[in-house]
C-alpha cells in the first residue's frame, strides 16, 4: 500500500523547489515511514526471524519494541547530485532503509516498493541539482505468513516400549486309537503390535518390516505357527509344529518390526514371545532283553526235562508309558559245558511260538536263535521246554534269552 506522496512534485524536477525542500522531504518521509513501520511491526519481526541464528523469542521481542515505538530508522533515501539537471532514478543507488531496534539493525527493503524521486536546485547561477530516491509503498515480505510467530509444533516421532507375549500350547486330546481329536480347533493368541506405542501428534501408526529371532538372537525364518495380520501378531497355539513342546518347557523367540507415523518418523520395536508347552502323547520305541540259565541238575524228576519255563518281557518305560506293543522278538539258546554226545533241546511249550522249530545244541552248535511268530507275545510271555539228554552232566547248562523290539505311547 502507498504510504507517502509529496505535495510539491512527482517523480521529477520542479523549478519551484528550493533548498529548503530537502529538509521538508526528509522529515516528512521519515515520519511517514516510521508510522508505516510501527503499523507493520509484524512484517519487520518476520524479516528478522529469517536471519540465521535468530530465535523466535528475539523476533517476537522486535515486534513488541517496534509496536511500542522503541526504534529508529536509517538509510532512508538514495541521493545523487548533478550540474546539468535531475538525475534519473536508474542512476541512483537504491536506498536500503533499516530499522534500529533492540541493539540490532534490520533491513526492511524486502517490505518496501514503489521507488520515487524528487529533485531540487541550489540557489545561485551555478547551483547543483539534488535528487533523492525513496520507497513509497509497503507490501508483505516474501513467504510472509501471519502465524509465523506461533509456528505449529513440529511433528514428533512415536514412542514405544517392548512387548512381552506369553502363550500356551493347546492341550491335545486323543481318541482310543491315539488319533488326535482336536487338531482342527482354532486357538489363536492375538496381540496388537502397537501395544505400548503412542504418538504425541495423534498420527495413525502402522507396522512393517518384520524379522524373527530365536532365543539366542539368531535370525530365523518366520515360524509356521505365527502370522502377521493387519498389524496383529497371531500365534496358532494349536499348531502341530508346537506338539513337540513338552509340558513345562518354554519356547522363546522374538520379532522386531518398524512403526511408522506417516510423517517421516520410523522407530523400531521388539515383541518377545514365550510359548509354554503342554502334555501331548508321543509314540516311541525301545528294546528289551530278559534271560534265564538252566542246569542239568535242575531236572530233579529225572529224564533231564525242564518243562513249563517262561520268559516275560519287561519295559524300562513302564512307569511313564502305556500301550506297549512288541513288534519283533527272537529267542536265543546258548549251551555251556556240552562235550561229546551231550545235547540240549529248547522247544515250544504249550503253543507253537518259534519259527523254525526246536533249538538243538551240542558242542559243535553252541548257540542258535529262533524268531517268534507274530502275536506270540500277545500274552506277554513266551513258554518253552528244555530237555537234556542222558549223557549230560549235572553242571551242563543252557541260557535262554529273549530279545525284543517294541513301540509304546507316552505323555510329554
Amino acid at each position: 500500500m502507498d504510504f507517502f506522496t509529496t505535495d510539491f512534485a512527482h517523480n521529477g524536477y520542479n523549478a519551484n523547489n528550493t533548498a529548503s525542500f530537502q529538509g521538508q522531504l526528509s522529515s516528512s518521509y521519515e515520519a511517514a515511514l516510521s508510522a508505516e513501520v510501527k503499523a507493520l511491526a509484524d512484517y519487520v519481526g518476520f524479516i528478522y526471524s529469517k536471519q540465521p541464528g535468530v530465535s523466535l523469542d528475539a523476533a517476537k521481542a522486535v515486534v513488541d519494541a517496534i509496536s511500542s515505538g522503541n526504534f529508529q530508522l536509517a538509510d532512508l533515501q538514495g541521493s545523487a547530485q548533478s550540474k546539468t539537471g535531475a538525475v534519473l532514478g536508474s542512476a541512483i543507488k537504491d536506498p536500503d532503509p533499516t530499522v534500529l531496534v533492540n541493539g540490532v539493525s534490520i533491513s526492511i527493503k524486502d517490505m518496501l516498493g514503489g521507488l520515487d524521486t524528487e529533485t531540487w536546485k541550489d540557489s545561485g547561477k551555478n547551483g547543483q541539482y539534488h535528487t533523492r530516491e525513496f520507497y513509497t509503498s509497503t507490501h508483505a515480505p516474501e513467504d510472509y505468513h501471519a502465524d509465523w510467530a506461533n509456528p505449529p509444533k513440529p511433528n514428533e516421532a512415536p514412542t514405544v516400549s517392548e512387548i512381552h507375549v506369553t502363550a500356551t500350547e493347546t492341550q491335545s486330546t486323543y481318541d482310543a486309537g491315539h488319533v488326535l481329536s482336536n487338531g482342527t480347533v482354532e486357538d489363536h493368541k492375538v496381540v496388537n503390535l502397537l501395544e505400548g506405542a503412542s504418538d504425541p501428534d495423534g498420527d495413525t501408526l502402522t507396522t512393517g518390516s518384520y524379522h524373527f529371532f530365536d532365543k539366542d538372537h539368531i535370525e530365523i525364518t518366520q515360524p509356521s505357527y505365527i502370522s502377521i495380520v493387519d498389524g496383529n501378531l497371531v500365534i496358532d497355539q494349536n499348531h502341530r509344529d508346537l506338539d513337540g513342546l513338552k509340558a513345562g518347557d518354554h519356547l522363546g523367540l522374538s520379532v522386531t518390526y518398524d512403526i511408522n507415523d506417516g510423517n517421516g518418523h520410523t522407530v523400531s520395536n521388539t515383541a518377545y514371545i514365550d510359548i509354554e508347552g503342554t502334555a501331548d502323547i508321543y509314540q516311541a520305541s525301545g528294546t528289551g532283553h530278559v534271560e534265564q540259565t538252566y542246569l542239568r541238575s535242575d531236572s530233579t524228576a529225572g529224564g533231564g526235562n525242564l518243562n513249563g519255563n517262561v520268559l516275560t518281557p519287561t519295559f524300562a518305560e513302564q512307569q511313564d508309558g502305556f500301550d506297549f506293543t512288541i513288534t519283533s522278538a527272537k529267542l536265543t539258546a546258548t549251551e555251556s559245558g556240552l562235550t561229546g554226545n551231550e545235547k540240549v533241546t529248547v522247544s515250544d511249550g504249550n503253543t507253537v511260538e518259534f519259527v523254525g522249530g526246536a533249538v538243538n545244541l551240542d558242542e559243535t552248535a553252541t548257540t542258535e536263535s529262533r524268531t517268534l511268530l507274530d502275536g506270540a507275545l500277545n500274552d506277554n510271555k513266551v513258554d518253552y521246554n528244555i530237555g537234556f539228554n542222558g549223557q549230560t552232566e549235572p553242571t551242563d547248562g543252557v541260557k535262554v534269552a529273549l530279545d525284543y523290539n517294541y513301540d509304546y505311547w507316552h505323555w510329554a
